[in-house]
């Protein structure tokens, strides 16, 4: 019976150690996948960008605020809203640059938890900053030309 006893605590302890192993496991898995969805995003992002740049949407913006359109102001909050976003989603991805294999389970927790958090701000940002290019693209009464940099 003691050697029973002492074969189910040594059990019960290699359980949790497993179970720790499979938590952080678990924890890792979601630290990558975070910074999967935040380069996705990120790389359509900045293509929304280029988008907006090759059809001039800064073009309006180097005359006086007085003479600016309407879409010339929703190409201004597109533009910025998109750089919001990709700036945090690069603050999704900069504490993957650090060497997280030294950190503990706790600590890679919160830092799951900063990241998923900073990915959902981001995410949104960008969907509305998206949105409101698509009403730049439909509001703006310039031909819709690609600029052509020589």
């Amino acid at each position: 019976s003691i050697s029973d006893s002492a074969t189910r605590a040594s059990d019960s302890g290699l359980s949790r150690e497993d179970d720790t192993e499979e938590e952080i496991g678990n924890v890792r898995d979601s630290l990558r996948n975070a910074d999967l969805k935040a380069m996705f995003l990120l790389a359509a992002i900045i293509a929304v960008l280029g988008y907006l740049f090759t059809h001039n949407a800064p073009a309006g913006w180097f005359r006086g605020i007085a003479k600016w359109s309407f879409a010339d102001f929703l190409g201004l909050v597109s533009v910025i809203g998109l750089a919001v976003a990709a700036a945090m989603m690069l603050a999704v991805l900069y504490p993957s640059l650090k060497d997280s294999r030294l950190l503990r389970p706790s600590q890679l927790s919160k830092m799951c938890l900063s990241k998923y958090r900073r990915l959902n701000y981001g995410f949104w940002i960008g969907v509305s900053a998206a949105f409101i290019s698509l009403l730049f693209l439909i509001f703006s009464t310039k031909p819709h030309r690609v600029l052509f940099i020589p």
